[in-house]
């Protein structure tokens, strides 16, 4: 396929869903009503109940299949975390939903599969009903590999809010400062969704000389400072801006478009040009009389700097419905990037050593030196992507224990990258170009077979047991056919515990930039040379390896999950992890004694002498290679609580004053709207059709008549709708009343909060119908605990870099990469205290120490200790407005929460010291970690 013909293709799939859209049948118009309604407030928000969950039905958004949650959060366990949005909430749950693999999760909405995260991102946290985080096995349901956890993002049916944040952040050392700006607009109900979003982001630049930092010059011949002229971090802009539109048709096909543009720019300062001179003995600059060399820094150039410019357009769709008893989902997405980079090098000096060495008398190189501009690297590249994927779930045969069911996958993509440089060097100028392409075939196809049943009464005593099987096979255009097969078993003898086990096998082609990727010479880059002992700034070739194998992954994984019933909202799981990889695929690893006499041709040394017998490290090939094999086993376990300390204070008799403002809005034609219906069209949990009494009169536009403190018409039935509807209407008995103000809907109507709980909002146009009124007094509510803990200990993880040869312990003294081995223990705990709109949240991450001894058999002189390494993170929020009695003196602060945060509460840092006490240049604590100790206030307002 050509390219042109690709984004034809990618054009014609992202109109697909506006096409069906516009074959929906019209629906009748809607009788406008008075737009003057209630906003549904913080408190009511804060301290709504839970929906109610009738045993023995799925509940809604449920994944397909039995496998029961790892952990679910409520909704208000999501509002207790203190974020804003999606994105912020899955980063947040990392501990929680990371795999035994590492892997990150699979996310899903509603228990259907998504285009992609841009579907998702930008939704406010307000909006969603419950996540529930599932093992790993749960991702073969949907087309996916097995080593993903997934996230099963739960939306409410109805929800309107408008939101805008203004952050800002820095680190408590000085220096860089970071601003942000982020609006959203949600609208929310059974017939679709629209959101949209806008980012702009701002880092100022963050200075070598912003920190403790011994200059990279006092390991050289140049003489100076440099680090006013580096950066550690740089400057960046960002600006994005998201739009998602779901539809439900009429034919129950859900159809969703996702679009995002997005644009990224960097500056950063890579230090000052240098030049050397050879100055002749007969030279009058000459001090000494013989020849000399002189190193200088070219300061009247100011500091070389590097730009980055690239620009990201992306489309996806996503169609999901239903055919007879098979559910199928199809996707489709398509990315186009953009970079464009440049780079500042010195001038070339020819000219002026040339002079030094025909003697000029005018010319002296320790003077001002008359040299040109810059030099200027540029690169630019340009990628383009295009898949599709067919997912269909369904069952095949009915057993004595349940349905036979089988996920299929068909799917294809092709991948384009066209890559130019031009670089100067001692010689001249050099351009090189790549042009890669990769089309991709591939098919999965999965089965789940139940073998016992508690549900069913099929061998019940033995609880309920099931296998798995899938297979996939994957065509790569540039590469071959790559195939994987896994299987498995779940367990649950009884309902608080479950068991499973899993095998797979999987075959993993290198990318198309690890093949192919063109080749490139960094100057100036600065490594630990373990031979040696030492920090050495050396040229590294990086690029594309063609000799790349495919790796062949093996994994075990035997899991179990324990909720137990004495321990409210408390889960405990355990993993355990073997796997064994062949032909493993890794970036070239660090510079060690073992690496070196594994790749000989990879490393460049100066020729040896006898007072240097191993000679100075000046090149690094560092392109990608294969080990012969890789093989780790771990466990991870951990806890998970969740829990309502105390309990909800009973709700207060209404006040005169809101029994009249109710009656006020009743005549107004206020609380009445669509309401939620089921299938029958009724209004459900008791709630009336729109424009209609409870006895069934029509009541548009008609005052409502009711003595001074009698209780309201419908006021019995609205009441119970409301303890029945719970959180699918946002209100419940414990609920706070609305505080006055327009509440946005739609022109379908929303449904009504009932006596204290908010009004929904309706459909995408109008106005939905108002609250009612009650509610508790200032300092309602109960608080909510929230604490984890999780704790990964690695029993093994060797390299073999050959076959049969001696192999790297990365628990005992190798490494791969430059942060040292790997930890034999990690530690993540969290901890979260809400009430009333106030909270609390604090993290913290543990490390185990390593040590790295590179240099050769018996020495010393490349021993590294990395330090363990501790960070806590804290993070206090107040929602303002769940204070009533805050919100009442000051309505400007309905929807408003401020946020203040401290990552790296205690400034740790690690420290790397070598065998004589000392830090290498290279492992300087601020080069680890140059922000250290950062600060961010946050303050967010959401229009409801």
């Amino acid at each position: 396929m050509t390219r042109k013909m690709a984004l034809l293709a990618g054009l014609l799939g992202c109109v697909t869903p506006t096409m069906l859209y516009a074959q929906e049948t019209a629906q009748p118009a809607q009788t406008q009503r008075p737009s003057a309604q209630q906003v549904p407030s913080d408190a009511d928000i804060d301290t709504e109940v839970e929906g109610i969950v009738v045993t023995g039905q799925r509940q809604y958004g449920s994944v397909i299949g039995d496998i029961q949650p790892e952990t679910t959060f409520s909704a208000a366990d999501v509002r207790s975390l203190g974020v804003s949005s999606v994105t912020e909430l899955l980063s947040e749950l990392a501990a929680q939903t990371t795999s035994a693999s590492g892997a990150a999760p699979v996310t899903l909405l509603n228990g259907r599969r998504i285009s992609g995260m841009g579907e998702i991102r930008d939704i406010p946290t307000e909006a969603i009903q419950r996540v529930e985080v599932l093992p790993e096995e749960v991702a073969l349901k949907y087309g996916y590999s097995a080593d993903q956890k997934v996230v099963n993002v739960v939306l409410r049916q109805r929800f309107r809010a408008r939101t805008g944040e203004i952050s800002l952040a820095a680190p408590t050392d000085g220096g860089q400062t970071t601003e942000q700006f982020d609006s959203s607009t949600l609208r929310l109900n059974r017939q679709g969704r629209l959101n949209t979003a806008f980012k702009y982001a701002h880092s100022d630049k963050l200075l070598e000389s912003d920190r403790d930092i011994t200059s990279r010059s006092a390991s050289s011949d140049y003489v100076g400072d440099v680090t006013p002229f580096r950066t550690l971090r740089p400057r960046t802009d960002s600006l994005s801006f998201n739009t998602v539109y779901n539809r439900v048709l009429e034919n129950g096909i859900s159809a969703t478009v996702n679009g995002s543009l997005s644009y990224d720019q960097s500056q950063s300062l890579s230090g000052l040009a240098r030049a050397q001179f050879d100055v002749p003995a007969a030279s009058p600059f000459s001090l000494s009389g013989d020849e000399e060399a002189v190193y200088r820094y070219l300061t009247d150039l100011g500091a070389m700097e590097q730009w980055n410019r690239s620009w990201n357009a992306h489309g996806g769709f996503t169609l999901d419905g239903s055919m007879k008893s098979w559910r199928w989902n199809l996707t489709g997405n398509y990315d186009h990037d953009e970079s464009r980079t440049s780079t500042d090098r010195a001038p070339r000096v020819d000219e002026l050593q040339d002079r030094l060495d025909d003697l000029d008398p005018t010319f002296d190189p320790r003077a001002g030196l008359p040299t040109g501009d810059f030099l200027k690297d540029r690169a630019s590249s340009t990628s383009d992507t295009l898949n599709t994927q067919l997912v269909m779930n369904g069952a095949l045969k009915r057993l004595p224990a349940g349905d036979i069911s089988s996920t299929v996958k068909l799917g294809a993509e092709g991948a384009w990258v066209d890559s130019w440089s031009r670089r100067n060097t001692a010689t001249g100028a050099t351009e090189s170009s790549v042009d890669l392409s990769r089309g991709t075939a591939n098919a999965q196809v999965s089965f789940d077979v139940p073998i016992t049943s508690r549900k069913n009464n099929f061998l019940a005593q033995a609880g309920d047991l099931s296998a798995n099987l899938n297979l996939s096979v994957n065509q790569l255009s540039d590469f071959g056919t790559l195939t994987s097969i896994g299987y498995g078993l779940n367990w649950s003898p009884i309902k608080p515990v479950s068991f499973i086990v899993s095998m797979n096998n999987q075959e993993n082609a290198p990318s198309m930039s690890q093949l192919g990727g063109a080749q490139v010479t960094t100057p100036d880059v600065q490594v630990f040379d373990y031979v040696r002992g030492e920090s050495v700034q050396i040229v590294r070739l990086s690029g594309g390896n063609p000799d790349l194998k495919a790796e062949e992954k093996k994994v075990l994984r035997v899991g179990v999950t324990l909720k137990p019933p004495v321990v409210e909202g408390l889960s405990i799981n355990a993993n355990y992890t073997h796997s064994r990889t062949d032909n493993p695929i890794s970036s070239f690893p660090s510079a060690t004694a073992a690496t070196e006499a594994a790749f000989p041709d990879r490393f460049f040394r100066e020729d040896p002498t006898v007072d240097d017998p191993i000679g100075r490290l000046i090149r690094i090939d560092a392109r990608p290679v294969n080990f012969a094999k890789r093989e780790s086993d771990q466990i991870r376990w951990g806890l998970n609580f969740n829990r309502q300390i105390g309990k909800t204070p009973p709700r207060p008799t209404p006040t005169p004053e809101e029994m009249q403002r109710w009656r006020d809005r009743q005549g107004q034609g206020e609380g009445r709207g669509e309401g939620r219906r089921g299938q029958d069209g009724q209004a459900a949990g008791g709630q009336q059709a729109q424009g209609q009494t409870p006895q069934g009169q029509a009541t548009q536009g008609q005052q409502t008549q009711t003595a001074e403190g009698a209780q309201p018409p419908g006021m019995e039935l609205l009441q119970g709708a409301m303890r029945q509807g719970g959180e699918q209407r946002g209100g419940g008995d414990n609920a706070q009343p609305p505080s006055d103000g327009p509440r946005p809907g739609g022109d379908q109507g929303g449904p009504g909060g009932g006596f204290g709980g908010p009004g929904g909002p309706g459909g995408f146009g109008g106005r939905g119908p108002g609250g009612g009124f009650g509610g508790p007094p200032p300092g309602f509510g109960a608080a909510r605990l929230q604490l984890g803990l999780f704790h990964t200990v690695r029993l093994r993880d060797r390299i073999y870099i050959t076959d049969g040869g001696t192999p790297l312990d990365l628990l005992d003294g190798d490494a791969l990469g430059n942060s040292g081995g790997s930890p034999r223990h990690e530690v993540e705990a969290q901890a979260g205290l809400t009430k009333n709109g106030m909270g609390m949240r604090l993290t913290a991450n543990w490390r185990s120490a390593t040590e790295v001894t590179g240099g050769t058999t018996g020495s010393t002189t490349g021993t590294l200790k990395f330090s363990d390494l501790t960070t806590v993170n804290l993070r206090l929020f107040a929602n303002l407005g769940a204070r009533r009695e805050l919100v009442a003196k000051y309505p400007v602060l309905r929807g408003t929460r401020v946020t203040f945060g401290v990552t790296n509460l205690f400034d740790e840092k690690q420290q790397v010291r070598n065998a004589a006490g000392g830090t290498p240049i290279t492992y300087q604590e601020d080069y680890l970690d140059p922000l250290g100790r950062s600060v961010k206030l946050s303050v967010r307002k959401v229009f409801f």
